[in-house]
């Protein structure tokens, strides 16, 4: 210990006596294990830490599969469910879960929230217990006794102000009285995190229950604590058996498979995060590349104190362990700076991850990410400490002590500083070809036609209670009421209606067979998905027909049915025919349509999705749609909008509210959301590693040219002209550069691969050319 004080006090002196060194090693250590730092917290609260539930490991989500689709996930049936909870025995809990949605009215204004329906016993399987109250009893899941609800924490502290006298408070939601039995606890993790409203599942009141032929529950269990994972697969894929014997037409080629709950909750982000720790390693590798430059250029000018310190009885291992001390000094203080820097990278960063990226809120400073930070500190020490290290403790004494002589700074030495440069240059290109593929697929996505005029649209969307409008007529008769009044409101154009908005990602899919016959059998039909809209639709959207006519308010509930197609139907349905006059037969109807229209292909999911085959079936015919959207053709974009919107709509139900007023250029932005943060991420780490890099080039030759001076003279005193000494320096440095461009671009190549993902509509072997321009 006396010794390890001599060389962390004489490690201290030396640091200080070079402060310009030690600022910039630190400063460039720092800037590295920060990026680290903070993209690691994210992974580890994200990817690495357990589900905060008791025994995490033991809980699963349990699928269907279809044969004809090996290795895809798909929800189970209600039935299938019912079956599966009464014959298993490996499952302690097995839950089904709904995600309804509650219209909350009785307060100041109408709102719109989400939240769960689950059984009586769905808290016990996750191991959580009420902050207040109870949880729903078995007799809660019948019908007309689950008008019980448990409020999330977060509703309870907005709505009720944190009031402890909550329990036995009624909320009127969906026009029905619920009175509040419990509290959730803070708990963060899939289910409950966020959650505002939490009710009784009930079977028998489930829209599909009794339907096998739908797929669309959500079920989680617990595993019991004397069964395997296997043992658990092993006898779901027993019973998922059975039932396709006594249920053929519904289960006959459906399997069954079990997914940790961890991983369905992190296998969407998982690519993502640990190709960005991927990225900031590369930061980080180029960093110490650089320190170790730096310590081989100073250690150019110690070797005649090492000499010296060795003459005097410094043993190798002496001198080694007080030069590594050194490094891990220097590793420690840009560790502490880094991780400084790190959280506040973290604290700058979290907002802008898309939402879709999973326990965000459990992201903070903990104990494995302090652990990793010191992790980092004793590689990053190892790994620019030990080749200056090793040469300065393996001096040659009477070389050393000549004057005017310098070992370490012979060819070996060039050589290894030269490799170390061609390493920083590679990694940074690697990472600005990434960055640069990304700045392409941006600019791609930014120029998508979406298919119609985004400008000066504005949309919202409302959802009818079926307790007041049960009928086709009544929702009729309201929405074409709201349409007339806000046809009148100033700077409205036009109004149309539509079930699904364009870019918002939702669309109702149904089995379809061209000509009159209706399908019966999924792989004689083809899938479409079917819209709901009026006759102003599409000229509201500025949608002009390919062929054919568009819809008309004469196309109603007296007149034939017909259908406006997408391009992309037509050709997938009558390829190289003319789809006018034909028929299509819907799953969903009773008898077949003709096709009176063609129109342009419009983008309703994400701008990256492929376009997907559209039949748009007209709002009088088919009207039993009880929830619509309204999109509104301004002449501006008044900041008023959303609020007289709100008045018209309140002046024919004051219970009604109004969903998402937004407007189409939000729409289309919202889909650049996670591929400009992507870019942007790549774009930081790029540009940070080119600096970096371009400071070790700027080190390697400053140093060479310190140690020429004596040579450059000569060669001016021999008539050299400046020119030719800088062409001399130059060379050198492009050398180096060069070299580090040919090996990052074979190395781009490959790393780039793990990019796919990520980009649209641009392939990682367009690359190299790219690479070229970003550097």
């Amino acid at each position: 210990m006396d010794t390890l004080r001599q060389d962390l006090k004489f490690a201290l002196r030396m640091l200080r006596k070079n402060p310009g060194f030690t600022t910039v090693a630190v400063l460039t250590l720092a800037l590295g294990i920060g990026a680290t730092t903070a993209i690691f917290t994210i992974v580890n609260a994200t990817l690495l830490k357990s589900l905060p539930f008791p025994n995490p490991e033991k809980l699963v989500r349990v699928f269907e599969t279809p044969a004809e689709r090996p290795g895809s996930l798909t929800s189970p049936s209600v039935p299938n469910f019912l079956d599966w909870k009464e014959r298993n025995t490996v499952f302690e809990h097995i839950a089904a879960v709904r995600y309804p949605q509650f219209a909350i009215t009785g307060g100041p204004e109408p709102e719109r929230v989400g939240g769960l329906a689950v059984p009586s016993d769905f808290l016990d399987l996750l191991g959580v217990k009420p902050l207040l109250g109870r949880t729903f009893t078995p007799e809660e899941e019948q019908p007309g006794r689950n008008h019980v609800l448990i409020l999330g924490y977060g509703f309870w502290q907005s709505r009720f102000g944190g009031d402890r006298d909550v329990l036995e408070k009624t909320l009127q939601l969906n026009d029905k009285v619920y009175t509040v039995v419990g509290v959730l606890p803070p708990t963060p993790g899939p289910y409950l995190s966020g959650t505002p409203l939490v009710v009784p599942w009930v079977a028998e009141e489930d829209r599909n229950y009794g339907y096998r032929h739908a797929h669309d529950l959500h079920v989680v269990a617990r595993i019991r604590p004397d069964v395997s994972f296997e043992q658990a697969d092993a006898e779901m894929d027993s019973i998922a058996r059975q039932l396709a014997q006594e249920h053929p037409d519904s289960n006959r080629d459906w399997g069954l498979t079990l997914v940790s709950l961890h991983e369905m909750t992190v296998r969407r982000s998982r690519t993502t995060l640990l190709v960005l720790l991927g990225a900031v390693g590369f930061v980080l590798l180029i960093a110490c590349a650089n320190v170790a430059n730096l310590l081989l250029a100073r250690a150019a000018a110690r070797e005649t104190e090492m000499a010296v310190r060795g003459v005097l009885g410094a043993g190798r291992g002496r001198l080694l362990r007080q030069l590594l001390t050194e490094s891990f000094l220097l590793s420690a203080l840009g560790s502490s700076f880094g991780l400084a820097l790190g959280w506040a990278g973290i604290r700058t960063l979290v907002p802008f991850f898309p939402p879709l990226f999973p326990r965000m809120k459990e992201i903070g400073l903990d104990g494995s990410v302090v652990l990793f930070a010191v992790g980092a500190a004793l590689l990053t020490g190892v790994l620019f400490g030990a080749a200056p290290a090793l040469r300065l403790s393996a001096l040659n004494l009477t070389e050393a002590l000549k004057q005017g002589r310098t070992v370490t700074g012979a060819a070996g030495t060039r050589w290894l500083r030269g490799g170390l440069v061609v390493v920083e240059v590679a990694l940074a290109l690697a990472l600005l070809a990434g960055a640069g593929l990304m700045v392409r697929s941006f600019l791609l996505l930014q120029s998508v036609d979406p298919g119609f005029d985004t400008a000066n649209l504005f949309t919202f969307r409302l959802s009818l209670p079926q307790s007041r409008y049960p009928d086709t007529a009544r929702t009729t008769a309201f929405f074409q009421q709201l349409k007339e009044r806000l046809e009148t409101l100033p700077g409205v154009r036009s109004v149309a209606m539509t079930s699904n908005l364009p870019l918002e990602g939702g669309y109702m899919v149904t089995m379809a067979l061209p000509g009159k016959q209706k399908p019966t059998r999924r792989r004689d039909a083809k899938e479409a998905d079917i819209l709901s809209v009026d006759e102003d639709y599409f000229r509201v959207l500025g949608v002009s027909p390919e062929s054919g006519r568009l819809l008309t308010a004469q196309d109603d509930e007296r007149s034939a049915p017909v259908v406006v197609v997408a391009g992309r139907l037509a050709r997938r349905f009558w390829p190289g025919e003319n789809p006018l006059g034909k028929f299509l037969f819907l799953a969903t109807d009773s008898e077949p349509r003709e096709v009176v229209g063609v129109v342009k292909d419009v983008k309703y999911g994400p701008l990256s999705w492929e376009l997907r085959a559209k039949a748009y079936l007209p709002f009088r015919q088919r009207s039993r749609w009880g929830s619509m959207a309204f999109v509104l053709r301004t002449t501006a974009m008044p900041p008023s909008l959303g609020a007289a919107i709100k008045d018209q709509v309140w002046a024919l139900d004051p219970d009604l509210p109004v969903l998402r007023l937004r407007s189409m250029e939000q729409l289309f932005g919202r889909g650049l959301v996670r591929p400009r943060f992507y870019l942007s991420l790549f774009g930081i780490f790029a540009g940070l590693a080119a600096v970096i890099a371009a400071v070790g080039i700027y080190g390697v030759i400053s140093y060479s040219v310190s140690q020429r001076t004596h040579e450059i003279g000569v060669r001016m005193a021999l008539g050299a002209q400046r020119g030719n000494i800088l062409v001399m320096v130059l060379r050198q440095g492009m050398t180096l550069t060069v070299i580090g461009i040919a090996v990052g671009l074979l190395a781009s190549y490959w790393l780039t691969r793990f990019l796919k993902s990520f980009l649209f509509e641009v392939t990682p072997t367009r690359q190299p050319s790219l690479s070229c321009l970003s550097f």
